[in-house]
């Protein structure tokens, strides 16, 4: 294998430890994406960090943070291009020039137009050298999201159905049609969105309470929103005894005002 062979494989590599940072936060970091990064010198990882939830701090700043080693000379992987314009924040490349980082490596352009490839030319400036597209498949499989959201402005859709053999949703005999593992999931899923939609006859029927039942996760469970035409919830079930605790919305147009006193809180 030649040096240059080498080189890219150790730069995947670090870079999908980036990206490992970045899933830690799918889906909870608000309007901002998860980004993960991670800090290496002479070969060792020194640093690591991904966006703070609900979207601050960014994942530079918590890997410099993170970092006990002195950061001159070392190399930053980063799995979406930094950012380079004023915010709730200051601009990542500011940090990035600042603690003299040797080579920027990123692995795909930021799509909001206030830094789309801007770091590359403020890198250049400060003397520091930068390369993107490392991982690019992978990471921009990973942000098809976030993608979404900034090109076409509309929110990413994920369809759940649990569906038989014989394709019935449900079993006569009100037994389970999935499996341990199949259930884990979708509460790992849960812990990826920002919000659940269900209607008003699944929460009749199932009495599901629609958070993220995993030992960790149960602070990342998603806001619920459920569609119920005419008010028909009951108070005794567990998305209305839960609603203090989780963030939810009942969409309805027909009114009940006794119980819709009920329900507010």
């Amino acid at each position: 294998m030649s040096t240059n062979q080498n080189k890219k494989e150790v730069n995947k590599f670090f870079m999908k430890l980036a990206l490992q940072q970045a899933q830690n936060n799918l889906g909870n970091t608000k309007e901002n994406p998860s980004v993960g990064c991670v800090i290496v010198k002479n070969g060792n990882l020194i640093g690591a960090g991904c966006t703070g939830l609900n979207g601050r701090p960014h994942a530079e700043t918590n890997a410099i943070s993170f970092s006990k080693d002195i950061l001159n000379k070392s190399d930053i992987y980063v799995t979406l291009e930094p950012c380079s314009h004023y915010g709730k924040t200051k601009p990542c490349v500011h940090e990035i020039s600042k603690k003299k980082f040797r080579k920027v490596y990123f692995s795909v352009n930021d799509p909001d137009p206030r830094s789309y490839k801007k770091s590359l030319i403020y890198l250049k400036k400060k003397k520091i050298k930068a390369q993107s597209g490392v991982l690019q498949t992978e990471v921009k499989a990973f942000y098809k999201s976030y993608f979404n959201f900034k090109e076409k402005k509309l929110p990413f859709v994920s369809g759940k159905i649990a569906l038989s053999k014989d394709f019935y949703t449900i079993d006569k005999k009100k037994r389970w049609i999935t499996n341990f593992y199949s259930r884990g999931r979708v509460h790992l899923l849960r812990s990826f969105h920002d919000c659940i939609l269900t209607s008003a006859r699944t929460v009749i029927i199932d009495n599901p309470t629609l958070n993220c039942r995993i030992n960790g996760l149960e602070k990342l469970s998603p806001s619920r929103f459920i569609i119920d035409k005419n008010l028909s919830v009951p108070l005794k079930s567990n998305i209305i005894k839960s609603a203090k605790k989780y963030r939810t919305y009942i969409f309805f147009n027909s009114i009940n005002k006794k119980k819709l006193n009920c329900i507010e809180i």
